[in-house]
């Protein structure tokens, strides 16, 4: 007995995938919900008496399930799976950042290897303190293109969104040097 009509479930995307309108800021009590409604439609127990091939295929869409919902559930991942289906990030390293934040990235780098020869809790909480006030500059800039494109998805303000995830992922580097710190 199928559960059902495999014909009838959209793998274009993720978004699609849940019926879901593509956004960077979903309801994300709603994805769950259509996440534990699809994972019990297609749980493999109920197909065991199917064909092989039907049963590799609800393996196949239970597996989708689970990739669809662990990135739509994380805004980061969210926001690069957007950007890549748009071809808006390159592959790793072919993306470009503004030369102005490289220089202000610099300056906290600089200040990381003082901290390595020196640890100093003042210098620590003020590197902490710079990076929080950059990453809040950032996303208030691109609050507004994640929002714009939500509403009217014209492709042209996810240059600016690129540019806040490729910053964002950056900083989430430094801040991984800076745990280090707390580790050690």
């Amino acid at each position: 007995m199928l559960l059902i009509s495999l014909k009838e479930i959209r793998v274009d995307n993720y978004f699609s995938f849940y019926e879901l309108e593509e956004s960077f800021f979903l309801d994300l009590t709603e994805l769950k919900r259509k996440f534990y409604a699809k994972s019990r439609n297609l749980h493999p127990d109920f197909y065991i008496q199917e064909s092989e091939s039907k049963q590799e295929e609800i393996l196949t869409l239970s597996a989708y399930n689970n990739d669809a919902y662990n990135t739509l559930k994380d805004e980061n991942a969210r926001m690069e799976y957007i950007l890549r289906m748009h071809n808006i990030l390159g592959d790793e390293g072919s993306n470009k950042l503004d030369q102005m934040f490289l220089m202000e990235m610099m300056d906290i780098n600089e200040g990381l290897m003082e901290l390595q020869m020196d640890f100093d809790q003042d210098s620590y909480d003020k590197v902490i303190q710079q990076i929080e006030d950059i990453e809040t500059a950032l996303y208030s800039e691109a609050e507004t293109s994640m929002k714009s494109f939500d509403q009217d998805k014209d492709v042209s303000r996810l240059e600016n969104v690129l540019q806040y995830y490729l910053k964002k992922k950056y900083l989430l580097r430094i801040k991984d040097n800076l745990d280090k710190f707390v580790d050690a």
